[in-house]
């Protein structure tokens, strides 16, 4: 590994390395310096911002040019391409220890199962982790004293685990962010949290002392309750709530990401996030929840929805413009289900829109889409076999729209 590598992958977060292999590559003809630079370039603009788009739409064209580069060798896992380079990668690619990876500066490592291969310890990206998920399945915890051992570097871990209690004590005081799934005595597993800064917790159908035990967490970041109660104690300032199986929307503290997804009354619970005061600090809404054209109307008219910039409407389909006319100057972001065949974009796809998601839409919509002027609109993902991709395909790269959260690749 020569020098400038070696340096990026000694300190991931300097971007002096990468800046000078991007034009080394780039004076040799090689289309990864071009990646690096125009990342670079993204990294230091936020959605919305004048020319995120057309950067966004540079960058997918120059992925969508060279597959066997970025497409065809790790299964389409370009979402975690980051400032030129992969940042994230599972727990069998690491076990590999493929020579090509190792010129990544790797730092987060993702396990789909509970299993810790006896290869992984072996690793030298084990050694550069920061962060380790085991997202899926009930961690092993007789085989994570050996994992924490061969990775001295590591600050994040998030876990599943139907014992958290057994897992906890093994955890090393130096990971300093925690996220599991709460099961058990919530109370007696928040005891043993009080030492970490950062905290992510998911509770399934939580009693009222277990959730007063997690609001006297003041490092609880992000927050998922399943089959939340009517009422919520007062909670710090969080970064995100997910909502799962929400019937009744309870009353809501201030926090920048909200997910509600499943409900037996979904009109009533976005009705009352309308009413909400605590919706003026959102700035990320995703509802999975079948809804109404009158209750997505309600919510766009909210005297609380003007700090919107990220909006998915999970499986619903967009046939009238009006409906979100208040919340297009604003928004970056928007998820539907489906565009209508005689959707009026031109109303819906505002100036500051950089990112369009949706399943599926009618060839007449997606051919006006495909041929329309919509400058600031930089990247469109739908789904391969659906009605309209192949339109949308001829002027948005399709390189992203199987990956899911484009944050995770997942």
């Amino acid at each position: 590994m020569d020098e400038l590598l070696r340096a990026i992958v000694d300190d991931p977060d300097a971007d002096a390395p990468r800046a000078a292999y991007a034009a080394r590559l780039i004076e040799a003809g090689d289309p990864h310096g071009e990646l690096i630079r125009l990342q670079l370039r993204l990294a230091r603009l936020r959605l919305g911002d004048d020319g995120f788009g057309a950067l966004l739409a540079t960058q997918d064209r120059l992925v969508a040019a060279h597959p066997e580069r970025w497409l065809a060798p790790r299964e389409r896992r370009v979402a975690w391409l980051r400032r030129g380079f992969y940042w994230r990668a599972t727990i069998d690619e690491v076990a590999l220890a493929d020579a090509e990876l190792a010129r990544h500066p790797i730092v987060a490592i993702d396990a789909y199962d509970a299993r810790v291969p006896d290869a992984l310890l072996g690793s030298p990206l084990l050694l550069r982790a920061r962060a380790i998920d085991f997202f899926y399945e009930d961690v092993d915890h007789e085989a994570l004293p050996a994992l924490f051992a061969h990775a001295p570097r590591l600050t994040s871990f998030h876990f599943s685990s139907d014992d958290p209690l057994a897992v906890l004590p093994l955890v090393p005081p130096a990971v300093e962010e925690l996220g599991l799934n709460v099961s058990g005595d919530v109370e007696a597993i928040c005891a043993h949290l009080t030492a970490r800064r950062r905290l992510s917790l998911r509770i399934p159908r939580p009693d009222e002392a277990g959730l007063a035990a997690c609001a006297r967490l003041t490092q609880l970041r992000e927050l998922a309750i399943v089959h939340p109660p009517a009422a919520l104690p007062s909670f710090a300032p969080l970064e995100s709530l997910r909502l799962v199986y929400c019937d009744r929307l309870p009353p809501l503290m201030p926090v920048r990401r909200l997910e509600i997804v499943s409900s037996a009354d979904a009109d009533g619970v976005v009705r009352a996030l309308a009413a909400d005061p605590a919706l003026a600090a959102v700035e990320e809404l995703t509802l999975g929840l079948w809804i109404s054209p009158d209750s997505v109307a309600t919510l766009a008219r909210s005297p609380f929805a003007g700090r919107l910039r990220r909006l998915e409407l999970r499986g619903f389909r967009l046939e009238d413009a009006e409906l979100l006319a208040p919340l297009v100057p604003q928004l970056t972001t928007l998820a539907v289900g489906a565009l209508g065949a005689t959707l009026d974009l031109e109303r819906v796809l505002g100036p500051r829109l950089a990112m369009l998601t949706f399943i599926e839409a009618d060839e007449p919509v997606a051919r006006r889409l495909a041929d329309g002027c919509f400058p600031a609109l930089g990247r469109v993902s739908t789904v391969e076999s659906k009605a309209g991709a192949s339109i949308i395909a001829e002027r948005w790269p399709q390189v992203w729209a199987q990956l899911g959260d484009p944050e995770r690749g997942a």
